[in-house]
């Protein structure tokens, strides 16, 4: 429909749930970090298809974190929305009812940025994390990921919404985002430019009132207005389609064969200092049985993490330049 609108050549990708056409070790390596984003899968293949007709592409990455493009966003609006003693009440209601009603609980509960971030995005619930970890990671307080945000958070003081839009930037963006388009693209010298970040319209997005950016649970409503008319109408009113985040799930279950079997079941895993491997099992055969319970965005992370651990970690130490002696030079 766009191509056609704007009388230009479309290409299309098909990815099976199936397919291993990428290595994660590879994948693993290409990101530097153990990243828990399936995104990160689809932009490399994406990539390597750009790289064959163009050196430089755009992105519109950077325009939900500006404008509110999220579910979280319009949870944020929502919050700023009901007095806090009513949300309190609502929450606490919430997170006692069924589990589906538990995150938003927990979010219109929250008495900081910091906690309705946590609340909103976290997949680790203090009892499931007291299950989990082992070693030394149990015997730390398990608020070391609140103590970041809070940091980031200091001196911030505006509406919840705007709170959560400043937070996405200093995290979800550069630590996330921001990283696999970065390093991904540029495995097939691919530049990929991002001008919703262009600091001047950065700037001037974060001036926007917050009531122009999610309003009666729309969100980014400034940019669909700005781009009315430029774009088909089909385009500014289609539900939102997140990029490979929602077929985590369907995935993992394809993989029971392949990255599952050969990361998470392995009989000695690396991840095994820090985390229980028999409960991880116990998480995968549930999550294979159809445990709606289990979070597969949980189980990516642990996945990504035993690939960091045992493939990337051992490859990068290999690779380790010899230490330079000191050359003294005589004057």
């Amino acid at each position: 429909m766009v191509a056609s609108a704007f009388e230009t050549e479309h290409h299309e990708l098909e990815l099976r749930l199936s397919d291993e056409e990428i290595d994660l070790a590879d994948l693993a390596w290409w990101l530097d970090e153990p990243l828990a984003d399936l995104s990160a899968l689809g932009f490399f293949h994406i990539s390597r298809l750009a790289a064959t007709h163009v050196t430089v592409a755009l992105s519109g990455q950077g325009a939900d974190e500006l404008f509110g493009g999220y579910r979280k966003h319009v949870a944020a609006s929502l919050c700023g929305a009901i007095p806090r003693p009513i949300a309190s009440v609502a929450g606490s209601i919430a997170v006692r009812g069924p589990r589906r009603f538990r995150r938003a609980g927990r979010t219109l509960r929250a008495a900081s940025a910091a906690e309705r971030v946590l609340a909103m995005s976290g997949k680790l619930a203090p009892s499931l994390r007291d299950e989990l970890v082992r070693g030394q990671l149990a015997e730390l307080d398990g608020d070391s990921a609140l103590r970041s945000i809070e940091a980031l958070a200091a001196g911030v003081s505006a509406d919840p919404l705007a709170e959560t839009l400043f937070l996405d930037a200093q995290l979800a963006l550069p630590d996330d985002m921001l990283h696999y388009f970065d390093r991904t693209s540029m495995a097939h010298s691919l530049e990929v430019r991002v001008p919703f970040l262009d600091h001047h319209l950065v700037e001037f997005s974060a001036r926007i009132p917050s009531r122009y950016k999610v309003r009666r649970l729309v969100g980014k409503r400034v940019l669909r207005e700005a781009a009315r008319g430029h774009v088909p109408d089909r385009v500014l009113t289609k539900p939102k389609a997140g990029f490979f985040r929602g077929s985590v799930d369907s995935w993992l279950r394809h993989q029971a064969g392949g990255a599952l079997a050969d990361w998470l079941l392995a009989p000695n895993p690396r991840f095994g200092e820090f985390v229980d491997p028999n409960f991880v099992r116990s998480l995968v055969r549930r999550h294979l049985n159809g445990d709606k319970h289990v979070d597969p965005q949980l189980l990516l992370s642990i996945l990504m993490l035993e690939v960091w651990l045992s493939a990337y970690v051992p490859r990068a130490l290999s690779q380790r330049p010899p230490s330079l002696d000191v050359i003294r030079l005589a004057g």
